[in-house]
């Protein structure tokens, strides 16, 4: 008789998730998951910050979460990063670029960075570039024509590559309100970006070790954020290319399953 074993995953931030049910299922969740989440073999979660509100939230033992961070970093990113951008301000490099990553939702707070944007704007000239779609494109958009800065801003959409752009920006901003693991900050740093991010919970606290591989400002707050994109263009915050790819390399593809190999032998 076959006997099958069930590991669940938790990849956000359970608490903040409910705040915004996208439907009644979401509402739901919690209930089932106190039901059956006990009754897996192990329940793993992609950071700290997550294993610690999915206890709280489901008051579930803390005990019984394992922490995986998620197998991000591959040897093809750093391949893909090598590729060239199709942009005309990564190409002329005139001006230094902002540049954003995730789809336009209202976890990801890209109305805070562009009012950020705006007051850089008043002090020197720059570029912002979000690639992502969603639900808040109009919105964003409407934003952005409000306060004067379509010459300056390109919300470009989903882009098969954005480990090239990545590489070529002067600075990477995380606006979100919450996350569980940014992939994205793990991304940034394997392509040797400068790091600015929200203290969201969670995830980017605890992927740059407490700010020692980039940036952290309060959610929300634009003048934070102005204040650090501007110090970062100055090279305030310049990090060794070698300590971020050591930094990222803890979420390399063969670092994680190896991880997940040490579990299954539990099984």
């Amino acid at each position: 008789m076959l006997i099958y074993r069930i590991i669940v995953t938790e990849h956000n931030t359970l608490s903040r998730t409910l705040l915004h049910p996208a439907n009644v299922r979401t509402k739901l969740m919690p209930f089932f998951m106190k039901l059956f989440y006990p009754m897996a073999d192990h329940v793993i979660a992609v950071s700290n910050g997550v294993a610690d509100d999915l206890s709280k939230t489901l008051n579930f033992s803390r005990s019984k979460i394992k922490v995986i961070y998620n197998p991000v970093v591959t040897d093809d990113l750093f391949e893909k990063a090598d590729e060239e951008v199709d942009h005309r301000w990564f190409q002329d490099k005139q001006y230094p670029v902002i540049l954003a990553v995730g789809r336009l939702t209202e976890q990801k707070d890209y109305p805070t960075l562009i009012k950020a944007f705006y007051h850089v704007r008043q002090q020197r000239k720059a570029k912002l570039v979000i690639l992502g779609d969603g639900e808040k494109r109009e919105e964003l958009l409407n934003l952005v024509k409000d306060m004067g800065l379509e010459q300056d801003v390109d919300i470009i959409g989903f882009v098969q590559n954005p480990y090239a752009y990545m590489k070529r920006c002067s600075v990477f901003v995380l606006s979100s309100k919450w996350e569980g693991l940014p992939t994205v900050l793990v991304e940034a740093l394997a392509c040797g970006a400068n790091v600015i991010s929200t203290d969201c919970p969670s995830g980017p606290r605890e992927i740059l070790d407490n700010g020692n591989y980039g940036k952290l400002v309060q959610v929300g707050d634009v003048e934070a954020l102005t204040e650090s994109i501007l110090r970062c263009f100055s090279g305030s915050y310049d990090i060794d290319l070698d300590k971020l790819l050591s930094r990222s390399n803890d979420f390399h593809v063969e670092k994680i399953a190896r991880e997940y190999i040490d579990l299954f032998r539990l099984l």
